[in-house]
């Protein structure tokens, strides 16, 4: 016996269920029931989605009947004795047969030479260095960052020897080979 196309022993085989369980299941009402249902939702569904492809094809050939009675009312608002009306069937008319107002958009740009890039990455790797120098907690200096509308500046924290007006002394870190 087969189920939707499907043999019981296909069922029984993928569900791990014996085949009289399988037919006993089948056989009860809660099953039928809710098979009904099911099989009621995709009718509808599928009638549903019928009906919007009619209805929506059917609008469209009413729209397409009416193309010509819409161009003579936009002719007549053209005449119309109010100027604004007027001037808005005459932008539309021109608009719908290829005659919009142009769109300017500008679009500069620059090719940088390769000294030019190569000088701006040196800059970049000079800022993180120093960056990454500043964010250490044993540097002498303190990196204060402020809101978004503020620049980002480097103040001298305090000077490590005691009683001493010297400026704190950068140290150069050692090459790594």
């Amino acid at each position: 016996m087969t189920y939707n196309r499907v043999p019981v022993s296909e069922i029984a085989k993928v569900s791990g269920m014996a085949k009289a369980n399988i037919t006993r299941i089948r056989g009860s009402r809660p099953f039928r029931q809710r098979l009904l249902k099911l099989q009621e939702r995709i009718t509808d569904r599928i009638v549903t989605k019928m009906a919007k492809d009619v209805v929506g094809s059917t609008a469209r050939e009413y729209l397409n009947g009416n193309q010509m009675a819409a161009a003579k009312k936009m002719v007549e608002l053209l005449h119309s004795d109010n100027p604004i009306i007027a001037f808005k069937a005459a932008q539309d008319i021109l608009d719908r047969t290829g005659m919009k107002a142009v769109e300017v958009i500008q679009n500069i740009t620059r090719n940088y030479s390769p000294e030019e890039i190569a000088r701006a990455r040196e800059t970049i790797n000079e800022i993180e260095t120093t960056i990454t120098r500043l964010d250490n907690k044993d540097s002498n200096f303190l990196l204060v960052r402020h809101r978004r509308d503020v620049v980002e500046e480097a103040t001298v924290s305090s000077v490590t020897d005691k009683g001493s007006d010297a400026a704190p002394t950068e140290e150069t870190p050692e090459p790594t080979a």
